[in-house]
């Protein structure tokens, strides 16, 4: 029978019998696997560590009868210890496993592994949540085909940085609205979102306080999507 070795992410993790575990992880290149870690509740379990949330791990694994794979060895590689330091962050943090896990339900691309290693190590490196998370949730929707339209308003108008915007979610697009609350600078941050690594964006100015301010706004777009994901 042959293994597979990847490196993954845990997304999520169920107890089963006395000391098994069945852990859904998402891989670099082997898509969402789900696997029984066998033993790995046990206190000298040599696996446990390989299993931990919010760690990239090496694992080796084995096809079963049915979907459910078996976990052959796992071994952390990078660990974000940082990240259950703070509530807001791990929050943020546990959004983007949930996130992830749902837009991968279906159809998966190796980004999808690149931007939740990405977004939890600049958690872990103390980047403000609200930044990673408006990042990765444009990264994510992007990603999967229904991302933001950053180009025109809700009319097919090009967006004029001069104008007050609000938002409509049936259509993913901005609306000229005098009332609005978002501003160029924020269609801006969302451009800038879209093609850059979450790194560089602590070289914006009041990066945080623009990001805190349309990150409801993208969360809001990540849940709306993830219907039309599923579907």
């Amino acid at each position: 029978m042959n293994s597979i070795v990847d490196k993954s992410i845990v997304l999520r993790r169920v107890d089963f019998g006395e000391a098994d575990r069945i852990v859904t992880m998402l891989t670099s290149k082997n898509g969402k696997v789900s696997v029984i870690s066998k033993g790995s509740r046990r206190p000298k379990s040599k696996m446990a560590g390989g299993i931990e949330l919010f760690t990239v791990n090496n694992i080796t694994y084995i096809n079963g009868k049915n979907e459910l794979k078996t976990l052959v060895s796992a071994h952390a590689i990078e660990h974000y210890s940082q990240i259950t330091s703070n509530l807001t962050t791990a929050n943020a943090a546990y959004e983007i496993l949930k996130y992830v896990h749902i837009y991968t339900e279906v159809v998966f691309e190796d980004e999808y592994f690149d931007i939740c290693v990405q977004s939890l190590r600049a958690l872990d490196a103390g980047q403000p949540a609200s930044v990673v998370l408006v990042w990765f949730g444009v990264q994510l929707m992007q990603i999967s085909g229904h991302g933001i339209n950053l180009r025109t308003d809700d009319n097919g108008m090009p967006l004029d940085v001069a104008d007050t915007f609000s938002f409509d979610f049936s259509k993913m697009a901005f609306s000229k609205d005098s009332n609005g609350s978002f501003l160029s600078k924020h269609i801006k941050l969302l451009r800038l979102c879209s093609v850059t690594t979450v790194d560089k964006l602590t070289q914006v100015q009041n990066i945080q306080q623009l990001s805190s301010q349309i990150q409801a706004t993208v969360i809001e777009c990540v849940k709306y999507n993830s219907q039309s994901v599923l579907q």
